[in-house]
């Protein structure tokens, strides 16, 4: 507990009220995944700032900030109340990322694993991974990607 203490006084004071307010947005991005879904609330959260492709040139500054940023939205996911996945944190991450100006782009992947499938979400700037490991590309096939082979009458609408 002293540890956890330590590491809290030791962050600028910014980054202590962010994480609080992380604490809130996940459990708030958590129900309206239930009651709205995943597009509307990917609609919701992605409304404000920024600009629509992940692939614009960002500077090393900006990069060391969305891993930052990253960095304390995945804190707030393990310590806060709310344990949210990688869908959850990877969409406060973007909205964090967008309020900023940043282009953000929410990444969904599909793996498999032991034969199961499995999906995962991580967060792109300027096609570099921000708040997962950078081989999470090579594990996952992007979901636009695997969209694009399925017959238009099997697609979800």
């Amino acid at each position: 507990m002293q540890r956890k203490l330590d590491g809290w006084r030791a962050l600028p004071g910014n980054e202590r009220w962010l994480l609080v307010g992380l604490t809130v947005l996940l459990p708030l991005i958590d129900v309206a995944l239930h009651l709205l879904g995943v597009r509307r609330t990917c609609r919701l959260l992605g409304g404000s700032g920024g600009t629509a492709s992940g692939r614009a040139a960002v500077g090393e500054d900006q990069q060391a900030v969305a891993r930052r940023l990253g960095r304390l939205v995945n804190i707030a996911s393990r310590h806060g109340p709310w344990t949210a996945t990688c869908l959850r944190r990877s969409l406060a991450l973007r909205w964090l990322l967008r309020r900023r100006g940043l282009p953000a782009e929410l990444c969904v992947g599909v793996g498999r694993d032991d034969g199961r499938m499995h999906a995962h979400a991580w967060v792109e700037l300027s096609g570099r991974v921000v708040d997962d490991q950078p081989t999470v590309v090579a594990e996952y096939a992007p979901y636009r990607e695997l969209e694009s082979r399925i017959p238009r009458p099997l697609r979800a609408s």
